[in-house]
């Protein structure tokens, strides 16, 4: 259905130009009329005008400045100047400045309606077709960026294309892959799984990383890589949410054994080449220093089950003698263990957790910071402060109102 704004001075000449057809039986609606063309851009900035009718002469702001405005912003608009006589000067300028045809107002019939309404119908479909087209040719352009950014990065990870350092850094600044930069994941099953199963795996993994550019590759049957292109750096926690979430659906699903890898950030061309075969099965040993203190190892399975349990239930107490219960591990031993893998103790993660919530709960306006502090496990408002400010550089009621100002902005 056409949008249609009438806009003239004098209210007889709305009336008549919205009485003159049964605009409904073309597919047709007068949204309003206007008195002048800043009242009309006021009704277009609230919602989209396929059509307008508008006086050339107008006061406040005339139709030649209200076409010269339309086409400012950028709106799709078109425009049928009305005219009280022949006056072709104006009318010459108002074609020049986009307009699709001209009336004098007084003598407008109902078959000058009608033609009208085929006129710029076949406009909008010819316009949409254009939008269409460009649609399709860039999403083709992203499809094929994508399949052949993935190609890239499968060659250069398995070492299956011998890259030199020049080729390599063309290929980087290409893709954009440090921009500002990349993380690898990878999923190692115990046993070999079918390719029914590796598309509910893709399902589950596109589901969770939905809002992230991101690549899964198949190395094997047993091993998946995922690859995360940051456009962003996105919290840790945030990224582990997903992580965690996703081994346990999959878990949950096939019903197989797996374990998954700890996060592997890779910001440069070096540590790319230092990564060349570490994704095959059998690592070489001259894998370059700079990726050696950090491969791909995974999370033992204790450990994974660990941080499963925290960030389930990060929102009530947690204490060592809960998770060394849980894990059937000594407290001494499950803490080193635990800092051993994720390089934090047990108590400084389980802060981090609550703090990276909080934070996104104190993005709403409305709710108090004792209530934020409750809602993420710790009872003790104070000392919620206290973690907060550590974590943050800032109390959390600044931290709110920074976060309110921004909004408002």
């Amino acid at each position: 259905m056409l949008k249609i704004l009438i806009i003239d001075d004098e209210q007889v000449v709305r009336v008549y130009l919205q009485s003159i057809v049964n605009w409904e039986q073309y597919d047709c609606q007068v949204v309003t009329t206007c008195g002048n063309g800043i009242e009309a851009l006021e009704v277009m900035a609230q919602q989209p005008i396929d059509l307008i009718l508008t006086d050339l002469e107008m006061p406040k702001m005339n139709g030649l400045q209200l076409i010269e405005e339309i086409r400012s912003r950028g709106y799709q608009t078109k425009v049928i100047v009305l005219s009280d006589h022949s006056d072709y000067d104006l009318i010459r300028e108002a074609m020049k400045l986009g307009a699709l045809d001209y009336y004098v107002k007084n003598n407008v019939k109902e078959a000058d309606i009608i033609s009208m309404i085929q006129l710029v119908s076949e406009e909008v479909k010819k316009q949409l077709l254009q939008k269409d087209a460009l649609e399709e040719e860039k999403r083709l352009k992203i499809d094929n960026f994508k399949i052949e950014r993935k190609t890239f990065l499968t060659t250069v990870l398995t070492g299956d294309v011998y890259y030199n350092e020049l080729e390599l850094s063309q290929y980087v600044k290409m893709y954009h892959l440090f921009e500002p930069r990349l993380s690898l994941y990878q999923l190692r099953f115990q046993q070999p799984i079918e390719l029914r199963q590796f598309l509910y795996v893709d399902a589950i993994i596109a589901a969770e990383f939905q809002k992230y550019d991101h690549d899964v590759v198949h190395l094997t049957q047993e091993k998946i890589l995922v690859a995360l292109y940051e456009r962003t750096i996105v919290e840790e926690q945030v990224l582990m949410d997903h992580w965690l979430r996703i081994v346990k659906n999959i878990k949950t699903y096939l019903r197989a054994e797996l374990q998954a890898s700890k996060q592997l950030l890779i910001d440069s061309t070096e540590k790319l080449i230092s990564c060349t075969k570490l994704f095959q099965n059998d690592v070489p040993s001259d894998v370059s220093s700079v990726i050696a203190a950090e491969q791909l190892s995974h999370y033992r399975p204790e450990i994974q089950s660990i941080l499963n349990y925290i960030h389930e239930h990060y929102d009530e107490r947690i204490t060592l003698q809960d998770l060394s219960a849980f894990a059937c591990l000594n407290e001494a031993y499950l803490s080193r263990l635990f800092k051993m893998e994720t390089k934090k103790t047990i108590n400084s993660y389980i802060n981090e957790l609550r703090i990276y919530k909080a934070k996104e709960l104190l993005k709403s306006p409305n709710i108090m910071v004792k209530e934020v502090a409750q809602l993420v496990g710790i009872k003790d408002q104070l000392y919620f402060n206290r973690v907060f400010k550590k974590f943050c550089g800032e109390n959390p009621t600044d931290y709110q109102d920074r976060v309110k100002k921004l909004v408002s902005k």
